[in-house]
């Protein structure tokens, strides 16, 4: 494991190898295109690219260099988001700000508005008849909440790294800048289906249409799950309710978007997408660099459960819909995200979950598959045919839902550690008599957790009477690593520290491992033991960027819709590869 953080120069062809392949194919479409008409010799040569992609692909070019960019975008960000995440709950502090994961961070980011910018730059030199005129440029309606959500996601960068600064290192994933990274990340692949609607390409009918159409399904829900990342690699430091809670929120929004885009089938193709891209990014991060796997849902289930809702409800009445849909993935897909989570979820699901699980979940299946049909109506270039009460309604449910697993207790709760060492006193079994067993009834999860020592261990405390309960296996409790005892029911989110090394550069002191009695503290106090408070002024400035980020880009996003939905037909019809000058459309 700890060949992951020593060997960093074997990874920098994860981000050489891509980049280079990309220039590779640029050049080969600048080569193999024909230079445009026109005085100016720059717009003449540039416009060799996209009429390059229209050739192969039969496809108005300025739309397929953009879906193209845009698919291209998460094989760099969003493995590097995981390799990041899980480099520090294994390795702790970078060393520095450019690291490889960071690297490839940016670089998918930015690819984002270079999509955008390419989208415009093409599309005026080969006068695609879209979007509106600026200057000289043509400006499809598609790029304006692209470049939103890229401008969003890569401004969460620079805020990241000064949050960091501000506050400290922590291993969450759900601080601000990284939900503005991420979530600016994810909805760019709306405005992707946007450019296609808008470029007029067909849902089927051939091989570029329906493959671009199911890559993008499949990326989509990538980029919608990240938000799952924490439970992915076990270490979550929220309720286990919210799991089902945002995989239901990620299977509404998602699937039953791609059952509107794409019609029949288009949410088992966006399911069976999902599972191969996270395939092989789990494969990566794991067999080929050594990080931890991350593990991640199934969603075909919850896939079925869409399509057959649409087949009872049908897609014309929206709301009739996402009730159906909602229904479904709150019953039938819940269980089988249950039934998976038993057989590759770092933390199973429990039976003590059921009961507040049911309720939950399902205000967010609604609501989510409420925002799903909005969604891909706006992406499909559709009437929404959805009242605005309806969807505020959805936006209200999911809202509640996700702030029903939001508080975190503390436990007034201790226990007698026994520590039975192994391999020269680097691990050892742990053992706790608790003072209060019953504090450990129908946990959700109680275990010893290792991480920061060059990799990440699990172990279940499992019980041996008397209020007693024994890891599993030896955790190590020596060196680098830190180790402690994690207990999680209901709002209980509780830690007992057993081995934690001294930390000057937070002055932090040693907990040595030892046995003795000790009490729990919050979880949170652990995990997040680098965490300092620090100038309110960093938070004033991120929220206040968030806010605006994010009311801007929605606000572009609903524009570009209604335009694009407005728009006569001619404007999305291929035009020629000939075409000269732009057209105001």
């Amino acid at each position: 494991m700890a060949a992951a953080g020593a060997d960093v120069g074997a990874q920098w062809p994860l981000v050489a190898g891509p980049l280079i392949l990309l220039a590779l194919a640029t050049a080969a479409l600048f080569r193999m295109g024909e230079p445009g008409p026109g005085p100016e010799r720059w717009a003449r040569q540039a416009a060799r690219i996209p009429h390059a992609l229209e050739r192969l692909t039969g496809l108005p070019g300025w739309a397929m260099a953009v879906v193209g960019l845009g698919l291209f975008a998460p094989v760099l960000s969003v493995v590097g988001f995981y390799t990041d995440v899980a480099w520090h709950i294994q390795f702790g502090r970078d060393k520095t700000l450019w690291t490889v994961p960071h690297i490839m961070i940016v670089a998918g980011l930015a690819l984002i508005l270079v999509s955008a910018t390419a989208g415009i730059v093409f599309a005026t030199v080969t006068g695609a008849r879209t979007g509106f005129r600026w200057g000289r440029w043509q400006v499809p309606w598609s790029m304006l909440p692209l470049a939103a959500f890229g401008t969003a996601a890569f401004v969460g960068f620079p805020l990241d790294d000064w949050w960091h600064a501000s506050y400290g290192v922590d291993v969450t994933l759900w601080s601000p800048t990284h939900l503005l990274l991420v979530g600016g990340g994810g909805l760019s692949t709306i405005s992707l289906w946007m450019t296609m609607r808008e470029a007029g390409v067909p849902r089927g009918g051939g091989f570029w249409p329906r493959s671009l159409h199911w890559l993008l399904a499949g990326a989509t829900l990538v980029r919608l799950s990240t938000f799952q990342c924490e439970f992915d690699l076990g270490a979550p430091q929220f309720q286990q309710l919210f799991h089902p809670v945002i995989i239901t929120l990620a299977a509404g929004t998602g699937l039953v978007g791609a059952r509107v885009v794409l019609g029949r089938g288009g949410a088992l193709v966006m399911a069976i997408g999902f599972i191969l891209l996270r395939g092989t990014i789990a494969l990566l991060a794991g067999p080929a660099l050594g990080y931890i796997v991350p593990r991640f849902p199934l969603y075909l289930a919850s896939a079925l459960a869409v399509e057959l809702a649409a087949a009872w409800a049908g897609t014309a009445r929206r709301g009739r819909l996402a009730l159906a849909a909602g229904a479904g993935m709150a019953t039938f897909g819940l269980a089988g995200e249950w039934w998976w989570s038993q057989l590759w979820g770092r933390h199973p699901w429990g039976a003590d979950l059921l009961p507040e699980v049911l309720g939950v979940t399902a205000l967010a299946a609604v609501g989510a598959s409420a925002l799903g049909v909005v969604a891909g109506a706006a992406a499909g270039g559709e009437p929404v045919r959805l009242p605005g009460l309806a969807t505020a309604g959805a936006v209200a449910a999911i809202l509640v839902a996700l702030a029903i697993p939001s508080p975190r207790t503390g436990a007034d709760l201790a226990g007698d550690v026994t520590l039975d060492r192994q391999d020269d006193g680097r691990l050892a079994t742990v053992t706790v008599d608790l003072d209060r067993p019953e504090a450990a009834d129908g946990a959700n999860w109680f275990e010893a957790f290792s991480w920061q020592g060059g990799g990440a261990v699990q172990a279940r405390m499992q019980p041996a009477g008397d209020g007693r309960f024994t890891s599993e296996r030896p955790v190590p409790v020596a060196g680098d690593w830190k180790t402690i005892v994690r207990l999680h029911r209901g709002t209980i989110l509780a830690g007992l520290p057993v081995y934690l090394p001294a930390d000057p550069e937070i002055g932090a002191p040693a907990i040595p491992a030892g046995n003795g009695h000790r009490s729990f503290v919050p979880d949170t106090d652990l995990l997040l033991r680098e965490a300092k408070s620090g100038p309110p002024t960093t938070r004033l400035v991120v929220y206040t960027v968030i806010t605006a980020a994010s009311a801007s880009s929605l606000w572009l996003l609903a524009l570009a819709a209604r335009r694009i939905r407005g728009a006569p037909r001619r404007q999305r019809e291929r035009p020629p590869a000939s075409a000269g000058r732009a057209v105001t459309a």
